[in-house]
């Protein structure tokens, strides 16, 4: 392998620069926040207390930095070494300037493609700034690449992203038993679970309607099964109090069978129980991009 281009090489170097200085502005910075914090203390030691309202909880989800680290991994990993340009162009708009061009990347030979992307996790950091996981599929590696990107948002609000890219494993998944549920003992609660989750695969709106709580909104899969055997019906929870699971063996037009788990909220209505919302258990991997 060759030695790196003496101006790509002072690049890298004064970016790394620059992130140090910044590095120490925020200590400079911090330094003072506690004096005026201290002072603002011992003011509010002889002040009376004013009442706050409660805090709002912050959502966790970010859909638009999501989108940005999708973006932001296509061309970060599509690459044809016989045209580094284009590359560089796709990157121009998402990567900021104390970073080189190439994202700190640089192919040496042939060309790859980006198959399908994910975000494979998606976590706020703490102090406005969140971590991204994007799995991506290429057509040169036979599992998908894990990219770790750690983004904030400006005083404008626009997306930023802090440093160079990492490769990174996959998210941990646990292999373990999955936790004893109470059994459903309640025979008409039983018994409309059982009847909604047959309506909703089967994709009968009109019976459906029947078992649920007015204004409840509930959107059809887009194919039609039909549910052979119910395997579960248990609280997902705490009994009485929260969703209740049903889990059913359902097969297709074509003979293909599928075990699925809905959760159904359930409330009493004049005597009887209805549903409140169907909704299966999502995994974090959500957002696709082909």
């Amino acid at each position: 392998m060759g030695a790196e281009p003496p101006e790509r090489v002072e690049r890298l170097r004064r970016s790394a620069r620059m992130r140090r200085l910044a590095a120490c502005s925020v200590r400079y910075l911090a330094v003072g926040a506690i004096a005026i914090l201290a002072v603002a203390g011992l003011r509010a030691a002889v002040a009376p207390a004013e009442p706050t309202p409660s805090p709002t909880p912050a959502s966790t989800a970010d859909p638009a930095a999501e989108s940005y680290a999708l973006r932001l991994a296509r061309a970060y990993l599509s690459y044809d070494a016989a045209r580094p340009g284009a590359r560089e162009r796709e990157l121009a708009g998402l990567l900021p300037e104390d970073l080189a061009p190439d994202g700190g990347f640089v192919p040496r030979r042939g060309s790859r493609d980006v198959l399908w992307a994910e975000v494979a996790e998606s976590a706020p950091l703490g102090g406005g700034e969140r971590s991204v996981v994007v799995a991506a599929m290429t057509d040169v590696a036979p599992e998908p690449l894990h990219l770790a990107l750690r983004l904030r948002r400006t005083s404008a609000g626009a997306l930023q992203l802090l440093d160079y890219p990492a490769i990174v494993g996959a998210p941990a998944v646990a292999r373990g038993r999955l936790p004893e549920r109470a059994e459903l003992e309640d025979p008409a609660v039983a018994e409309v679970a059982r009847r909604v989750v047959a309506n909703y695969l089967a994709s009968e709106p009109a019976n459906l309607r029947a078992d649920l709580l007015p204004g409840a909104s509930v959107s059809l899969p887009a194919i039609e099964l039909r549910v052979r055997e119910v395997l579960e019906l248990a609280w997902a929870g705490a009994p009485e109090r929260s969703p209740v699971a049903v889990t059913v063996e359902a097969v297709g037009a074509d003979g293909a069978a599928y075990t699925l788990s809905y959760r159904l909220g359930i409330e009493p209505r004049r005597g009887r129980p209805l549903v409140s919302f169907i909704e299966t258990v999502p995994t974090d991997s959500t957002r696709r991009d082909r």
